[in-house]
């Protein structure tokens, strides 16, 4: 009997153990790395990254340049192919006339049509995907900060900080948000918008 109580003792203490070793993993994926990292074509990326990130895996996001404390979109595709991703760069310095490869890039935007079998690719670390429900979407994250008959969109502005950028103010007040939008007959999701102009704790993109 005495043996039995032990056996159960250990096995609680396991059960224990192995409880607080997943709430401690939950904790160093919140907020930033659960929301804003993602699997893009076989490659996995956190925003904000370089835009060397996505050029050394054969992405092509033009060219140019960008001045002091300013932000810009850009159409990457992928290895020469026709399907494309919608890219933010940011020019967070005070120097202007900064090279595209320099750049950051702070939002990445996904549509339906890259659900193809031949289309690229995505999803984040917390599964989220083109094709899921709004109430799929719900279940991961919540009620939604923003919800509209198109799309519903979360904001984490008073969760992040992003005091880490210099000079936007007047410019442009980076969002923190993630945007998802739905058919018109349905409620499936067909455009995820991810955007972070905060800085990840140690993914800073010097």
């Amino acid at each position: 009997m005495k043996r039995k109580f032990l056996i159960l003792i250990a096995v609680l203490m396991l059960l224990s153990c192995q409880m607080v070793l997943a709430e401690s993993a939950v904790e160093e994926l919140d907020p930033v790395s659960r929301i804003y990292t993602f699997t893009l074509n076989g490659d996995t990326y956190t925003l904000p990254c370089r835009v060397t990130d996505f050029t050394e895996n054969g992405w092509d996001l033009g060219g140019g340049t960008l001045d002091a404390n300013t932000y810009a979109r850009t159409i990457g595709f992928h290895k020469g192919g026709s399907e494309y991703v919608t890219f933010e760069v940011m020019n967070d310095t005070e120097e202007d006339g900064v090279e595209l490869a320099k750049l950051k890039v702070v939002s990445v935007k996904v549509e339906q049509s890259f659900a193809d079998v031949d289309g690229n690719e995505f999803e984040t670390l917390d599964g989220l995907h083109l094709g899921m429900t709004l109430d799929e979407v719900k279940a991961l994250y919540g009620e939604p900060s923003t919800e509209k008959s198109s799309y519903i969109g979360y904001h984490f502005q008073e969760q992040y900080e992003i005091d880490t950028l210099r000079g936007l103010g007047d410019a442009y007040i980076g969002e923190d948000s993630l945007y998802l939008y739905k058919g018109s007959d349905s409620d499936i999701v067909n455009r995820i918008e991810l955007q972070f102009f905060g800085i990840a704790k140690g993914e800073a993109a010097e």
